[in-house]
């Protein structure tokens, strides 16, 4: 093979190579830019169907268990059966988690109460490992105690683990008065008044 022979095949595999690495180019931003647009979708959908919005559950039974009050008391959420309830889990160190009791204190809860609406608010299981004030402390600040019919307190971690297994700050679950859970969702202080249409 001659000298120019070699010279233009070792030039045709350069540019082969370099036309190579700009399709791979093409190809991974091509990707990228549809994982972005898949995860912006699954976003928009999570916040329409699921963070700004009472979702139906299946009518299954709330578990029992023990809620330690902030005041010591103990009580059982079977024991509040007979009203309709929302069991609120949050995190004392969640904007939205205080935003949401001023609100429902200055706004909701005379409604709540006129309704027959029980709030069970309970902190995620150690705060969801995060530091934050102690519940006691949130709730002087933020409002809900020494409320009728809203209990605040903390419960075992399988409690926090079943009812919250993604570690919500902020997710509710809504029960009848005959103990079943029709809905849930997460943002409770965004979607008070569907709560209300839904258990009232």
């Amino acid at each position: 093979m001659s000298k120019s022979n070699k010279k233009k095949l070792e030039q045709l595999r350069k540019r082969q190579i370099k036309q190579r690495k700009k399709m791979e180019k093409i190809i991974l931003t091509g990707i990228a830019v549809i994982a972005l647009i898949v995860a912006a979708i699954h976003y928009e959908q999570t916040s329409v169907n699921g963070n700004n919005s009472v979702t139906s559950a299946l009518k299954k039974p709330l578990s029992d268990f023990t809620v330690t009050l902030i005041n010591g008391q103990k009580i059982s959420s079977v024991s509040l059966e007979g009203q309709p309830m929302v069991v609120w889990f949050m995190t004392t160190w969640c904007s939205s988690c205080s935003e949401t009791s001023q609100i429902l204190q200055s706004q909701y809860y005379n409604t709540f109460r006129s309704d027959g609406i029980i709030l069970l608010q309970i902190e995620n299981y150690n705060d969801l490992n995060q530091p934050g004030e102690s519940l006691s402390n949130f709730a002087a600040q933020y409002g809900g105690v020494n409320e009728p019919g809203w209990y605040i307190g903390t419960a075992p971690q399988w409690v926090t683990e079943q009812y919250n297994p993604y570690s919500y700050l902020d997710t509710y679950y809504l029960v009848n008065s005959q103990g079943q859970i029709v809905g849930t969702g997460q943002g409770l202080g965004a979607n008070l008044n569907s709560v209300i249409q839904t258990l009232a």
